[in-house]
């Protein structure tokens, strides 16, 4: 994982998302501040609609990145699992948060 990556979740704000209907794990840059993305989300009545096409640029605001390689899984792992961090769990229209 590039040092990049890990500077620019500590300036940015980042969402890791776990995405259960692909069983992938992503980092999202919202380019927003923290109280416009909660806006944001909340005024969604379907965020698993998102879970389709979540690389998609029409899709989420921002950049998405997938983690691929094993040193982006372990990245993610740990900060999924730190409280501190803004996380987001796609998966149905009722099971998403």
């Amino acid at each position: 994982m590039s040092q990049h990556l890990q500077q620019r979740c500590k300036q940015e704000l980042a969402v890791f998302v776990d995405e259960e209907i692909g069983f992938r794990a992503w980092i999202w840059f919202p380019n927003m501040p923290l109280a416009e993305l909660v806006t944001w989300w909340s005024t969604h009545e379907n965020i698993a609609h998102y879970a389709e096409h979540i690389d998609s640029p029409y899709q989420l605001p921002g950049e998405v990145l997938l983690m691929e390689t094993p040193e982006e899984d372990a990245f993610w792992t740990t900060e999924f699992a730190n409280p501190k961090r803004c996380k987001a769990w796609i998966m149905g229209v009722d099971s998403s948060y």
